[in-house]
C-alpha cells in the first residue's frame, strides 16, 4: 500500500507542464495538496538551496524560498525520517471540502498531514502553511480568489 502511495504521489509530482516534466531534484522536498471539488490543488518543489518551483492550475512558475522557511522545511523531514515509518491514521473528511497534504522526500512520502496529529507532523503542517503563504498560494477557487 505504502508503495502504491508513493507511485500515486511521484507520478502526480512528476506531472506535465507544456509538454515537459516538472523534474525533481534528488534532494528535493515535494509537497503536494491534492485540492477538491471546491479547492485548488497545487505541488512545490524546493530544493535545499530554496528554488522553489509551484505547480498549480497547469502553470508553471519558479520562485525563492526564504532561507528561513527552507531550513525549518528540510529540519521539519529529517526530523520524520524515515518518512515510511510514519503511523498512517484514518482521516474523516468531506468528499467535496476534504483535501490532503503529503511531502514526499529520499524516495518515500508522508501520510495525509491533514489527519496526523503528532507533535512533529503539526509542526511540518505549519511549516507547510507558512511557505504556502510566503510563495503566495492560494486554494480559493479562480471565481473567489480577492
Amino acid at each position: 500500500m505504502i508503495a502504491l502511495a508513493l507511485a500515486s504521489f511521484l507520478a502526480v509530482a512528476q506531472a506535465t507542464v507544456a509538454g515537459s516534466p516538472l523534474p525533481i531534484p534528488p534532494d528535493a522536498v515535494v509537497i503536494r495538496n491534492s485540492g477538491s471539488t471546491n479547492t485548488r490543488g497545487y505541488t512545490v518543489v524546493v530544493s535545499p538551496g530554496g528554488n522553489a518551483r509551484v505547480l498549480q492550475d497547469g502553470t508553471d512558475t519558479q520562485k525563492t524560498l526564504s532561507p528561513t522557511q527552507t531550513q525549518a522545511l528540510f529540519d521539519d523531514v529529517h526530523a520524520m525520517m524515515p518518512l515510511a515509518a510514519l503511523p498512517r491514521r484514518p482521516c474523516m473528511r468531506s468528499a467535496s471540502f476534504g483535501s490532503s497534504t503529503t511531502v514526499a522526500y529520499d524516495n518515500a512520502v508522508t501520510p495525509d498531514l491533514s489527519c496526523a496529529g503528532d507533535p512533529p507532523s503539526a509542526k511540518l503542517r505549519q511549516t507547510i502553511a507558512s511557505i504556502v503563504h510566503e510563495l503566495g498560494i492560494t486554494t480559493l477557487p479562480q471565481r473567489l480568489r480577492l
